[in-house]
């Protein structure tokens, strides 16, 4: 796949990754359930504890990687990707891939 094509998927996925979860938030928000109500509900039971914490351990994996490529690449805007995480981890982390295309096309490494 070229890179343009990479980064087009990237920014579906990263939409996608906005839209679809928010869609299930705003029901559980809409039903009265407040922040702290809907984090235990994110934990009640073994499935949804399970994806919870994968979640979790995939956003330090995913900060710590964007971090140190950021730099390792001298990516000045990747910051955006930090304040993306409150909106969804997939849509944080197709930015910083795609930002990471862009740059390695201005480095001629795409």
């Amino acid at each position: 796949m070229s890179a343009s094509g990479r980064k087009l998927v990237y920014l579906v996925l990263g939409v996608a990754g906005g839209v679809v979860p928010w869609i299930f938030a705003v029901q559980a928000f809409a039903a009265g359930h407040g922040l702290l109500e809907f984090i235990i509900l994110a934990i009640s039971n073994p499935a949804a504890a399970a994806v919870a914490a994968d979640i979790t351990i995939s956003t330090f994996v995913a900060v710590f990687f964007g971090w140190k490529e950021a730099r390792r690449l001298e990516m000045k805007k990747a910051w955006i990707c930090l304040p993306l995480l409150c909106i969804a981890l997939a849509t944080s982390l197709a930015v910083f891939l795609w930002m990471r295309e862009n740059r390695l096309a201005e480095l001629g490494e795409a």
